[in-house]
């Protein structure tokens, strides 16, 4: 068995690299990501990573479970209120429909 060098392993590396990505294109799977934009992607996320501190991360954190705590109780809210007019609609149609007979 022989030892390879780094630069062996290199060339052999730059050699096969794009044959495998276009085998693995070729495949059927429903997730692909393109290198050169995971790359960029990451790119951003470290430019974010430098320009947001921790504790800025954490306020946003906090303020989307707020939003969405907000949105689920305005829901709940509104179908009350919904139930509400529609039980004083029934209530008024039941009274002026069904008058007693004297």
């Amino acid at each position: 068995m022989t030892d390879l060098s780094n630069e062996d392993i290199d060339r052999i590396a730059a050699a096969i690299a794009p044959k495998l990505i276009q085998h693995v294109r070729a495949g059927h799977h429903d997730f692909w990501i393109d290198p050169e934009k995971h790359y960029r992607d990451h790119i951003e996320v470290g430019r974010l990573s430098d320009a947001l501190d921790v504790d800025t991360v954490a306020g946003l954190k906090e303020l989307g479970r707020l939003h969405m705590s907000a949105k689920s109780n305005a829901f709940k809210i509104i179908l009350m209120l919904l139930l509400l007019i529609s039980a004083i609609g029934a209530l008024i149609y039941g009274i002026f429909t069904h008058k007693p007979t004297p």
